[in-house]
This record gives structure tokens, C-alpha cells and sequence, in this order.
């Protein structure tokens, strides 16, 4: 540990550590006084306590009148009870006899008044002269304990022995019961060193430096704590608390231990046998600022006084980046619930939009309706679009994907537009006519767009023009891989720096105040048209407002057209010539409607509610169904078991798996693994009908089926057509 070292005021020693005990041997009075003056001149000046213990040749009237004519401010320093001129006889010879055993005693309380005073320590001198021959070897082995003992205090001492009362064994007694010796010799003063003292001095030396390299040189603030104060602090600590070290030394422990921990803090630090601990706490650094700490201690014995060592580090960082993610876990959590119950009410209204689909296509079949079922059935189409954007809200897994037209998606989402922003912002569209399709999952391409659309306008709080462009792109000629659409958006706002421009795709990352900004949006967009296998380029400056460049694949036949577009004069092609089909269906009246629909068209239908029933329906009929319609949710079975079971009893059993909940709750994995073919609700009748006729006819009149299947995106069985037109080609 480094020593706190004391100016001396002699210059041959210069400064000194605390419990320095020395002696200086003078012949004249000039020489007694031109040793003292300096020493206790140096110690007022430092804030030290001081007790001159006066003797021949100096009583102590000559000490008060020397010392007011050479310490400045003595008069002051005496007044305020700074220094204390104290005769021999009241120290070390009270009643006329010589008390050295009580002294050590007398030491120790004049120091601790000291410092209970605020007083940094205690400076002591007294003159031998009164000492007789009869009394030097008693007071030798005093001096010799006094040695010892003050090294363990916050004590500096020096004793004056007058150099012609001395016989030559005195001086050799005086050196080795002392640290070191003064003595002046031909007009200048000298110092006198034992042997052990040098070596003990040199070792004390290499311990100290060894100890300075490693504090200084770690990582962690480290202190050593006597009693409520502290009396060593490394760089480090005054890194962390921004206190200087002289600081520290000054100030009570506690006053840098916020409120709320002081109380444990004091109750584990009560006693002799304090375990290591490890507690976070926080603190108080320059300037009220509260840090969090994580705070390392243990006793430990030094010098005979039992001190607290402790190393600290500063965990401000992570405990504000803990409480962050203990926010998003417990909004996580929220999410999640909010997400079940979503897909449980999607699931609801997915039942209705098809009984409402099921009951236009049944019903409403007079030309003279058409209107009437083209807005209902543009009603159900927007209904389902919704509740595909509420799943979106609460999953992240990616949707089915379709051709998509992203002017006609943009020119449906204007009228969102002007409710988000505001009236205080424009939105201007430039949409190329010629447009290529994407194959995307709309509803997520939608996020992306509203999400960049909130960014903008988020970056333009006093208003602006948002201006939303569209393009056909070719990266390389010639590569039909290579057309892509690109979406611009660009807004007139306040821009973004180079400096964070790279991370602003990253999770959590938001420049925006607490509270407004989550810093996932454009994270979510970034993830959404990279799972497009598409790209997004950023091009902005500060002050000069933002664009965001989505690129995605263009669609490789460019012909496709969307659901919107199917007709119900379609479904003629699609009807029956009598096969079973075995329906299982929890809603009742999407499995009233659903069989309706097939038994119009030709089919025979066996329509039952749970899974047992089914099973028990399959066993009375001995197995004779060519397709089995389930839903991958029932009321004692997942669909996907089910199927499985009737298709161990009939493997050549056509399946058709359909569903209103979302993918995550109802194993539509499974069914993709086992190449099931998957309806989603709501659904037409045509989009019913048609699925039906793709599993069960055969292959020549699948073939039919192959010129509108480029059409629509529930075929996604590439390798399967290819199969298909190969062996129609044959054929022909």
C-alpha cells in the first residue's frame, strides 16, 4: 500500500510516512531550535495535532516566544488549541517520579482526540535533558516499544537527546531504539541508519512498490476502510466515485453509500468476523450521481487493527442494459399472452368469414346480386386481411406467400396513411404502371411500409412530405433472377447521422426520447424483406431528410393474379362425380356450410365434430372415403394425429388440412413435413372446391387444372407441375 506521507519540514529526510519515530542529537540551544522550528511548522501547516514536551535548555515560556517569533500564525495555531507546550514534568515525570508505562497509553488517547477532532494526525517532541543515568535504561526500553508501537499509528515522533550528556554506548542506545538518527557534524546535519533499519526500510520499499503496480495497474477500484473512514483508495476508485484521492481520505464511508444500502451495509460490517462478501450496491459519486457498484469485501488485520479491504467495480452499464431486457422480457411476455389470445379470436373469426364466404357462394346466386356478392365478398377479403395483420402483431413466424401487386397494396393502404401521420404531413405517390408482381406474404410487406411510413413521419415533427415511389429494377440484363421492385420511401425530415446509420436496423437501437421508441421497427422490417431474400438501402443526410430503398425479387411469371380475382363461375369445372369425402369440423356451422357446398358439387360428404367421431365413422364404413377435409384443431385431437391414423388404416387416403389459427398454435410444420395439402380460413367455395379436385381427380384432368394453377399461389408444388406438363406432353 502506498504511505501516506508528511512533510517533515527537515530537509535531509524530506517527507515521512505516518509512525515515523526519529531523534536528533543537538550540542547548542541555536541547533535544538533550528531542528524543531521547521519540524512543527510543517506539521500545523498539514493539519496536524502537535505536542511539544519543553525542557532545558528551553522551558516553556522560551518555547512559546521563540516559536511566535518564527512559525507564522503560532499565535493563531495556540489559540485555537492546535498545538500544546507541555513541561517535562507533566508528562514524563509526574509527582516527581517518572510514569513510562502509562505513556504508551497517553500516546494512543492524544492521537485519537486528534483525529476526533478532524485533525489529520498527531506530531509529538520531547527533550531528554531532564534524564538522569539512574533512569537511561528504563527509558531506552520505553523508546524501544514506543519504536514499535508507533509504526501502527498516525503518529510522527521526534525525540532530542542533548549529544554532550551522551556517553558513546548512550548514542549507540538511541540508534538502535529509534528508526534513524540526526546528527550535525562540521555544520551540517547527518543522518545515522542501523543496518536492519536500512533493510527493513529497502524491504518496505519493494513491498510498497509491488503493491502500487498491481492497485494502480487494476481494473477495479480498491480500498482499505478503519472504522468509517478510508485510509487507502487506488486510480481506480477515483475513476469510479470521481472523488480525488485526497478526497476520499477525508470523507466518511457512508457518505458515499446511497441511503437505501447504508443500513445492511452497517449490519454486515458489525464486528471482527466479517465473511467476504460480494453485494450490488449503489453510490454516490461527484456530484449526486448515482453508479451502481458490485462491491467485493472482507476483514483482514493490519498493523494490529482490523480494517475492511474492498475492490469494487462499476456495473452502472449492465444493471441499466438488465433492467432494459427485464422490460422487453416482461413487454415479451404481454406480447405472448396478447398473442394467444389473438390467435384464439383470429381462429373465431376466421369460422365466421368462411360461414359468411360459404353462405354467398350458396345463396346469392342471381345475376341480378352480383353487386351485392362482389361487396360482400370484397368485405370478407378486407376482414381477412385485418386478421392476418393482427396475427402479424404477434408472431414472427412468416405467412404464406402470394403474388402481390404493391401499387394496388399501396393505393389500399392511402386511406391508413392519413390516419397515422397527421394533417400536418403529405403523402405523394409516384407508382410506375408497369409494375412486376412480387411473391410475398402482403400483410408483412404492409408492416414494413407502415413501419417506414411512422419512421418518417416520426423524423419530421414540425411536418413534411413523405414521398413514396415504385420501379422496376434489372441488376444484371438478361437474368431474370436478377429484377427486382424496389419501393422508395423519402421524407423531408431531419436525417440521420453517419455515425449511426450502420446500427439502425440493429434490435432495441432507437435515437428516439424514452418511452416513444420501442427500437424495434426497422428491425422488424429489416428481418421481414430479408426473409424475402430482399434488401434495403438507406441514403440520408442530416438535415436533409431520409430514403429508404426496399428491394425484393421480382415474381418469375409475372401473369399471376391475386385471390381477389377468382370468380365462382369457376367452381363448374371443379364439381364431383359422387367421390366420399369424410369432413371433420369443431364449428358447427363451418361444417353445416363447408358440407353443403361440396355435397352441391357432387360429392358424397360424412360430416362429424371431433376426432373419436371420425375414427368411429371411418371403422363403420370400413375405410371407403377418398379424401378426409379436417381441421388441424379439434376439440380432443390435433388434425395432424388424426390423419395419421386413418391413413395407417388407408395409406392411399387423400388429405386436405385446413385451419383459422395462425401456424404457431396449430402444427402446420407437421402437416408440410407429411406433404399434406393446407387450406387457410376463410376460404371460398372456389378455393374449396378447387383444393378437392386437385387430390382427387387424376392426373390427365389435373392437367387442365395447370393452366389456372400458375394463377393462383396455394400451388406451390413446382416439381410436381413440371412432372405433370412432362407427362401431358408425353400423352399428346
Amino acid at each position: 500500500m502506498r504511505r501516506n506521507l508528511r512533510r517533515s519540514g527537515i530537509d535531509i529526510i524530506g517527507d515521512v510516512p505516518w509512525g515515523t519515530h526519529f531523534c536528533n542529537f543537538y550540542q547548542t540551544r541555536q541547533d535544538l531550535l533550528a531542528m524543531l522550528m521547521p519540524y512543527f511548522t510543517a506539521g500545523l501547516e498539514s493539519n496536524e495535532f502537535c505536542v511539544w514536551v519543553a525542557s532545558d535548555p528551553l522551558d516553556e515560556q522560551e518555547v512559546r516566544g521563540a516559536a511566535a517569533s518564527v512559525i507564522p500564525n503560532f499565535d493563531h495555531y495556540l489559540a485555537n488549541g492546535q498545538i500544546e507546550i507541555v513541561p517535562y514534568t507533566e508528562w514524563y515525570c509526574r509527582d516527581g517520579k517518572l510514569h513510562l508505562q502509562s505513556l504508551f497509553n497517553d500516546w494512543i488517547m492524544k492521537m485519537e482526540y486528534a483525529i476526533s477532532q478532524g485533525y489529520d494526525g498527531l506530531r509529538v517532541s520531547g527533550d531528554t535533558a531532564w534524564l538522569e543515568q539512574k533512569d537511561w535504561v528504563s527509558f531506552m526500553e520505553y523508546e524501544a516499544v514506543l519504536n514499535e508501537m508507533s509504526e501502527q499509528q498516525q503518529m510522527i515522533i521526534l525525540c532530542s537527546f542533548a549529544l554532550p550528556r551522551c556517553r558513546a554506548s548512550d548514542v549507540i542506545d538511541v540508534v538502535n531504539s529509534h528508526q534513524f538518527a540526526l546528527l550535525k557534524r562540521d555544520g551540517r546535519w547527518e543522518m545515522v541508519e542501523t543496518v536492519q533499519h536500512k533493510k527493513t526500510e529497502q524491504a518496505l520499499r519493494d513491498s510498497e512498490e509491488k503493491f502500487r503496480v498491481l492497485t494502480e495497474n487494476a481494473s477495479c477500484g480498491i480500498c482499505i476502510i478503519q472504522g468509517d473512514r478510508i485510509c487507502y483508495a487506488n486510480t481506480e476508485a477515483e475513476k469510479i466515485t470521481g472523488y480525488s484521492e485526497d478526497d476520499l481520505l477525508k470523507m466518511n464511508l457512508w457518505e458515499l453509500v446511497h441511503p437505501d444500502y447504508r443500513d445492511s451495509l452497517q449490519r454486515d460490517a458489525v464486528g471482527d468476523q466479517i465473511d467476504l462478501t460480494r453485494r450490488e450496491i449503489e453510490i454516490l459519486s461527484r456530484g449526486g450521481q448515482q453508479k451502481w457498484i458490485s462491491f467485493s469485501y472482507g476483514a483482514a488485520i493490519i498493523k494490529d487493527k482490523l480494517v475492511i479491504l474492498g475492490t469494487f467495480c462499476d456495473i452502472t452499464d449492465h444493471k441499466r442494459a438488465q433492467e432494459t431486457v427485464h422490460q422487453q422480457l416482461y413487454c415479451a411476455q404481454k406480447m405472448e399472452a396478447i398473442g394467444q389470445l389473438a390467435s384464439g379470436l383470429a381462429h373465431e373469426i376466421n369460422n365466421q368469414l368462411t360461414v359468411i364466404q360459404a353462405s354467398l357462394d350458396l345463396y346469392i346466386r342471381d345475376d341480378s346480386l352480383n353487386f351485392m356478392r362482389s361487396k360482400i365478398g370484397k368485405a370478407v377479403e378486407k376482414a381477412s386481411q385485418i386478421n392476418r395483420q393482427l396475427m402479424l402483431l404477434t408472431t414472427q413466424k412468416e405467412q404464406s406467400r402470394e403474388p402481390v401487386d404493391i401499387n394496388q397494396n399501396l393505393r389500399e393502404l392511402r386511406k391508413v396513411f392519413s390516419q397515422m401521420i397527421g394533417e400536418d404531413v403529405t403523402v405523394h405517390f409516384e407508382l410506375a404502371e408497369d409494375l412486376w408482381m412480387i411473391n410475398a406474404d402482403a400483410a408483412n410487406i404492409e408492416q414494413v411500409i407502415i413501419n417506414l411510413i411512422l419512421n418518417a413521419r416520426d423524423a419530421m415533427p414540425l411536418g413534411g412530405t413523405i414521398t413514396i415511389k415504385t420501379k422496376n429494377v434489372v441488376i444484371e440484363e438478361e437474368d431474370p433472377s436478377h429484377q427486382v421492385v424496389c419501393v422508395a420511401i423519402s421524407d423531408t425530415g431531419t436525417g440521420i447521422a453517419d455515425s449511426i446509420i450502420s446500427q439502425i436496423f440493429k434490435p432495441l437501437f432507437t435515437t428516439k426520447e424514452p418511452g416513444k421508441g420501442t427500437g424495434l421497427g426497422l428491425a422488424v422490417a429489416y428481418s421481414i424483406i430479408e426473409a424475402h431474400r430482399g434488401w434495403i438501402d438507406v441514403q440520408s443526410e442530416p438535415g436533409e431528410g431520409s430514403t429508404f430503398n426496399i428491394y425484393l425479387p421480382a415474381a418469375n411469371d409475372i401473369s399471376y393474379m391475386p385471390l381477389s380475382r377468382i370468380q365462382s363461375a369457376d367452381t363448374e369445372r371443379f364439381c364431383g362425380k359422387g367421390e366420399k369425402i369424410l369432413l371433420v369440423e369443431d364449428d358447427q356451422d363451418v361444417m353445416t356450410l363447408t358440407g353443403k357446398v361440396l355435397l352441391e358439387n357432387g360429392y358424397a360428404v360424412s360430416m362429424c365434430r371431433k376426432a373419436s367421431e371420425a375414427l368411429d365413422l371411418f371403422e363403420r364404413n370400413k375405410g371407403d372415403f377418398d379424401l378426409v377435409v379436417s381441421d388441424l384443431i379439434l376439440p380432443d385431437e390435433r388434425g395432424v394425429d388424426l390423419v395419421w391414423k386413418l391413413q395407417e388404416r388407408k395409406p392411399e387416403l387423400k388429405v386436405l388440412l385446413v385451419s383459422g389459427y395462425p401456424e404457431t398454435r396449430t402444427g402446420i410444420s407437421k402437416a408440410q413435413q407429411q406433404e399434406y395439402r393446407f387450406l387457410a380460413k376463410p376460404y371460398t367455395g372456389s378455393e374449396l372446391l378447387r383444393e378437392v379436385h386437385y387430390l382427387i381427380c387424376d392426373d390427365s384432368e389435373k392437367i387442365g387444372a395447370l393452366y389456372i394453377r400458375g394463377r393462383y399461389p396455394w400451388y406451390q408444388d413446382a416439381e410436381i407441375e413440371m412432372e405433370l406438363q412432362d407427362k401431358a406432353r408425353g400423352e399428346n
